[in-house]
Parts: structure tokens; sequence; C-alpha cells
């Protein structure tokens, strides 16, 4: 080895301490950034109730406590800003997500559901949306998870809303530089994932399974008159059952009842180069889908550590959604969600039941972990008969009934696998934030962690759905940590989904590039307590049934139009409309109504509705609501 010559060494250490700083600036710190605009980290997950950020628990095999989202706490809402009163105007997965990227109600997006004529492809102007905006302002912008529903389902033969085919896998949307979209059905199954990775599909766990996982999914951009529940479930047992296609639909579902793929163990099973059923975690060797995003998401904060552009990244993990295919109609034919694994071989199943089933299942580093149940159950409104609510609750035979014994342990076992599913979002979150930190861009980036919906675990007898305007389903969390924001702020003002993507477009100074009239404010003046808007009424709707064919029937899902304040809500019932005809601001209403005083009922068990004793109330409710069911822009803006 040549040695230095003397004369040289304080140069090169000059120069060594020189290129130590260049290689540190580099990154974008604030003092380097030239026009003060932030990088913007979206946590989007799905079907999380505000209560979930809150749950605590205990390990059960070392018996140490445990909270659910730990870091989430410590580091973004004990350093930002937490709302405790946000609410999400149409709580289903694809109508939010479609409200998030353009900063508009769903009576004017379009999307009033998650499958045909609405999901993704049901969207009109597709190109005109929050990412494109942001890209054409300057940043960078990435998203990994889950997308709009729909995504990749369907084939050449199938047609978006424009009468356009489809590509089987999906597309890379207008406006994103890096796509790491999750395909359609495989986005639910935990271990089995397919992502589009800027055009190229690729898979981890079981491939074969995934891909029919994604088959399955066509029925969302079927038509009505393509499908019924019997060909719903005849294809489910084509792909899933192992079974001869000229057998009868009763042997087809009696062999999809005992599938080959046992739903709790199937693809937990480790592939090369995942470790995922141990209690190592390697983020970046794991086939647990939260893990395999987080480690996407890591890997693109890394990559952007040296450029001056900021960057937009918008992380959706699966968690805590249900399994979709494995944990309903897999389940749902098992008759009593139970299974036990045939010893030797963890994908056959016994014949005799042994436990519950988790939906979803849990991380397995997870798996011992005991959330406190008592929180769900001890509430008024648990397993609360549905006399004050309307007909399609009322006449429905599922809610008629109190939950059973076997109901409230499958609500336990779902409930502690949604929580494990979010222990380990909490560990890709750490796992950003140490990267955003350690490459020096942390104190120069906003995040905003949400769920695009609440969730019911038994409230009002649900047995665990969404959809209603009920208020576990429509409040989301939302918490905001970035430059400016005061560390442990709580801010009680009602805020709406609507108004997040205004509040990004404020943050990103990209106001000018929206293509849409955003109907929302910005949040960012109420997170650093510089702004105390008007309190405003927030509409509530839901334009169209979950289902819009009699493919999945379920009869408590009438659309709605209502209107939430700070102290009130008010909601109209619809006649089921047409979705073909995609009349999604037309609601015939069928009589039935609800009002509740928040204040005094907050479990929404006394329905007000028609007491003369709130005549005054209920008539400035429905005055709010009719200005807002078509508003636009300024005119969404209404005062409480």
């Amino acid at each position: 080895m040549k040695r230095v010559p003397s004369k040289l060494v304080p140069f090169a250490i000059a120069m060594a301490v020189f290129s130590a700083s260049a290689s540190s600036a580099v990154a974008r710190t604030v003092s380097n950034t030239k026009d003060g605009r932030p990088n913007i980290v979206i946590v989007m997950t799905d079907d999380q109730s505000v209560e979930d950020l809150d749950a605590k628990g205990i390990d059960t095999g070392t018996g140490r406590a445990i909270d659910a989202m730990p870091a989430v706490a410590q580091l973004l809402t004990g350093k930002g800003a937490r709302f405790d009163n946000a609410i999400d105007s149409f709580p289903l997965c694809c109508p939010s997500r479609a409200t998030f990227i353009t900063g508009q109600y769903a009576h004017n997006h379009g999307v009033g559901g998650n499958f045909f004529p609405y999901g993704w492809y049901g969207m009109t102007d597709r190109a005109n949306t929050l990412p494109k905006w942001l890209k054409d302002s300057g940043y960078y912008t990435a998203a990994v998870g889950k997308w709009l529903n729909g995504y990749g389902a369907g084939t050449s033969a199938d047609k978006d809303a424009q009468g356009n085919p489809l590509k089987a896998g999906g597309e890379k949307p207008a406006g994103f530089d890096n796509w790491n979209g999750a395909v359609d059905v495989s986005a639910y199954d935990y271990f089995n994932l397919a992502l589009n990775q800027n055009g190229t599909v690729k898979y981890w766990g079981d491939k074969n399974y995934a891909k029919a996982l994604n088959d399955f999914a066509r029925i969302q951009v079927m038509g009505p008159a393509a499908k019924s529940i019997f060909t719903v479930l005849e294809r489910a047992a084509d792909l899933f059952g192992n079974t001869n296609p000229s057998a009868s639909l009763s042997e087809k579902l009696g062999a999809l009842g005992k599938a080959a793929a046992d739903p709790t163990t199937y693809g937990a099973v480790p592939k090369p180069g995942c470790d995922s059923t141990t209690n190592r975690y390697n983020l970046t060797k794991s086939c647990y889908s939260p893990d395999v995003t987080a480690a996407i998401s890591d890997s693109i904060i890394k990559s952007q550590k040296s450029s001056k552009k900021p960057f937009f990244l918008w992380w959706s993990p699966a968690s805590p959604h249900r399994e979709d295919v494995n944990g309903g109609i897999r389940n749902g034919l098992r008759g009593g969600v139970r299974y036990k694994a045939l010893p030797g071989n963890p994908k056959k199943e016994d014949v005799q039941p042994s436990k519950i089933v988790p939906d979803p299942r849990p991380a397995p580093r997870y798996a011992k972990a005991k959330f406190d149940w008592t929180k769900i159950t001890s509430k008024p409104s648990f397993d609360a008969a549905p006399t004050d609510k309307p007909a399609s609750q009322r006449e429905n035979p599922v809610l008629k009934k109190p939950l059973s014994a076997l109901d409230r342990q499958r609500l336990e076992a779902n409930y502690n696998g949604r929580l494990a599913s979010l222990k380990a979002v909490d560990d890709g979150f750490k796992k950003i934030y140490d990267t955003l930190k350690a490459t020096k861009q942390l104190d120069n980036t906003l995040f905003v962690f949400t769920s695009d919906n609440g969730w019911l675990n038994g409230e009002h007898r649900v047995p665990g759905d969404k959809f209603l305007p009920y208020e576990e389903s429509i409040r989301v969390p939302l918490i905001m940590r970035g430059p400016g924001i005061p560390a442990g702020r709580r801010v009680s003002n009602l805020v709406t989904n609507v108004d997040f993507a205004s509040t990004i477009l404020e943050v990103a100074k990209a106001t000018a590039t929206a293509g849409r009239v955003q109907d929302g404010i910005s949040l960012l003046g109420l997170a650093k307590g510089t702004a105390n808007p008007l309190p405003r009424a927030i509409a509530l709707e839901a334009n169209a049934p979950l289902f819009a064919d009699a493919s999945m029937p379920q009869q408590w899902d009438h659309p709605y139009r209502g209107v939430r304040t700070d102290r009130w809500k008010y909601v109209i019932w619809c006649e089921k409309n047409n979705p073909e005809a995609k009349d999604a601001q037309t609601c015939t209403p069928n009589g039935d109504k609800e009002l509740y005083d928040l204040q005094a009922d907050r479990y929404e068990l006394n329905n007000l509705a028609d007491n003369p004793a709130y005549a005054v109330i209920q008539a400035a409710l429905q005055a709010k609501l009719d200005t807002l069911k078509a508003c636009s822009g300024l005119g969404c803006r209404i005062p409480q």
C-alpha cells in the first residue's frame, strides 16, 4: 500500500471533511431546499377505526404488555398533530380513495362504489388527479400498495367507463414516476401478492395462487347481466376448489368448502427468500404483504436521499382489511369459520373443526398477540338491536338475531388479527421513519397518517363492515407531523377526507396545478395552530349500494345522504338506485331517517328523527343536506 506524502496529509484530511460534508448535504434537508417544499409521505391503512390506534393487549407468549401502534403514537402523535374528529364523507374504499386523489365529494368525482360500473375503471378523467398535479409541480411521485378497487382486474375484453379496453394486470396510472400497485384481489391476501411495478407484474408468495385471485377479481369489472351469486360462487369453485369444470354447481361448492388450500396457513409457509413465520423480523425478506410494501417504500426513500427534488410517497398497506377470498368465500362455506390442518400437510383440512380463523391473518411474529376485546364489547352499541334503525337493518335476518357465541368468537379473532396486522404497519412506519432520519430528510418531510374509512366490530350488531353512516364507520385516524407542526397538538375541529388533497396541494405549493375544483379546505393551518376556520357542516353520502347487482347480496347497503356537524347527525335513506345508469346524484327517499344528538347519545342508540321536539333542528339539518348533496367547490363550505 502506498503511503500518502506527509505534506499532502492536511490536504487529504480537508478533502475528506469536505467530501463528508457534501455527501450529508445532498439529502433534501431544510437548509439545502431551494424552494422550501417538503417531502410528503402518506400512510393510508385500509378499514382502520380510530380506536385501533390506541388498542392495547398482551403477548400471550411472553406475557408482556403491547400496544397496537407504539411507533405511530410516539413519533407521529407525540411529535405532531392528531385530529380527533376526522370524518370520511363516504365510508367505502374506492369512493374514499377517489376523494383523496381528487379533493372532491363522490357526487362530483362520480365513483359511487367499489365495483362495476364504479371502481377505478368507472372513474372518468383518471389522468386528472393529485399525483399528476404534484408531478407537474416538480415532485417525484411514487405509490406502493393498494390503489383503487378493481385495479388490474379484467382483460382486454373488458372496458372502462369510456369504452377503452382494460389491460390484464393493470396499467401505470398517469402522474407516477414510480408505480407499485397491488393487483386486485391479491391485494387482500396477506401472503400471496401481485404488484404491478412500473408495468411489470411481480409476485410474492405463491404465484399461481395470486394469479387465481386476480383472475377471480374479474367479477369486479363485469356487468350485472354477466354474473349472479351463483356464477360468482362457480367461478370461485373453478379457480380454488380443484374440481372438474363439468361438475354440477353443488358438487363444485362442496369441493370448494373442502378446498385443498387452508386459508389460515396457506401461503404462510415460507417460500425461498421469505422469512415471515418466525419471530425474526426482516423487512426485506418477508412475504407478509404489509412488510413487502413497507420494504419497497423504504427503498424508494433511500433512492431519493441525494435528490434536490421533493418526493411524494403514498404507502397504502392492506392492513387491516379482510382477506376477501380466503376470509370470505371459503370461510363462509365452512359454516363455522373453523379449521384444523392435517398433521404433516398444512394445506389440507381435517374434518374436525378446532379453532376460529382470524381474518385477516396476523403477522406471524405477532400471532400470539391478544388485544383488549372488552373495549369493544363494553360499548352500549355492541350487539344493540336495530329497533330504531332503517327497515333495511330492522328487517335484515342477520341483524334481527343477537350475535351468537360463534359470532362473538369470530369477531374477537378478527379483532386480534386486524390489530396484529397493524403492528406490522407500525414496524414498517418505524423503518421508513428511521431511514428518513438516517438520510437527513426527516426534518423536511410531512407525514400524513390516515385510513380510507373506519370499521364496525359488532356495534349496532353489524358483524364487521363499513359503508353505514355510524361513527365507527365514518370516523378515521388523522395525524400530521412535519415542518411547523407543534409536537403533541390535538385538534378537535370537524374535518373531512375531502380536505386531504387541498392540504397536500398547499404544502406542495401546487394549488395552481390542480385540475379539479376543490370541495375541501387545507388543514395545514389547523395542524400548525395558525388558523381556526369557521365550523363547517360535512356531507355524508353513499351514492349507490355496496354491490351494484345481486352477485354479492347484502341488505343493509341501501344508499343514503346525510349531514354531520359537531353535535348532530342527520341521515335520509334512499331507494336502491340503478347503478348501470350511474345515477349517483339521484336519491329517492324511502321514508327512513335518522337523527342523533351526538353530544347526548355518542353511541347513536336514540333516533330522534321526526320527533316533534326536534323538528326545528331536523329542518335546519335538512336544509344543509339539500345544499351539500350536489355542492361544488366553495358551495360545499357551509357553516354549521
